[in-house]
């Protein structure tokens, strides 16, 4: 799906690839739609998980959003197959706002609980922040560098939650001193892509 989008991707490219019976596909799905639904949150699910661990240590939301964003960032760029999955298949869709609501929502809620982000809809943070990681992992799918790629998603994210200009500098322009996160089945298959 990512070297010719879902819309280009048939059954048969999918069994293929898998090593798999036609049978076995229609056992678990119906469509390539269907594949492409129970993706995007598996996918989602080993991103936000495989980076929980330090991530979550982080007390200020703002700094947990921006460490969170440049993680990923890099992740694309060790693995561009995921960064054009992501892109293509249109990810993060509308049906896994929910998922992904549940998943960084609550570090919205506190950024804006904690008076630290300006108040807003969280489904408009939410929509902000999707909107810069799309744009961003498609960015770097394409080549750019995953680093300042990295600063300017971060600055544009907190710009829009109302942080003062010196420490948006501050946040986003900071290294990013986690580990690399940890990989589980989907994206440690990518390693040989």
């Amino acid at each position: 799906m990512a070297k010719k989008g879902p819309g280009q991707t048939s059954i048969d490219d999918v069994i293929r690839a898998a090593g798999v019976a036609r049978g076995t596909f229609y056992k678990y799905f119906r469509s390539i739609p269907d594949l492409i639904n129970a993706l995007g949150p598996a996918v989602l699910d080993e991103i936000v998980m495989g980076q929980a661990d330090w991530v979550g240590q982080l007390a200020d939301p703002a700094e947990r959003i921006c460490a969170g964003l440049t993680s990923v960032i890099a992740l694309v760029e060790s693995h561009p197959v995921l960064g054009h999955f992501m892109a293509r298949s249109g990810w993060p869709a509308a049906d896994l706002s929910a998922h992904l609501m549940q998943k960084i929502g609550g570090v919205v809620d506190q950024g804006m609980d904690e008076g630290r982000f300006a108040p807003m809809p969280r489904s408009v943070a939410l929509a902000l922040i999707e909107g810069v990681v799309l744009g961003s992992v498609h960015a770097v799918a394409q080549g750019a560098s995953a680093r300042p790629i990295g600063i300017s998603a971060s600055e544009v994210i907190l710009r829009g939650f109302g942080l003062p200009a010196e420490e948006v500098a501050r946040i986003a322009g900071a290294p990013v001193t986690g580990p690399a996160p940890r990989q589980g089945y989907l994206l440690g298959g990518l390693a040989s892509d």
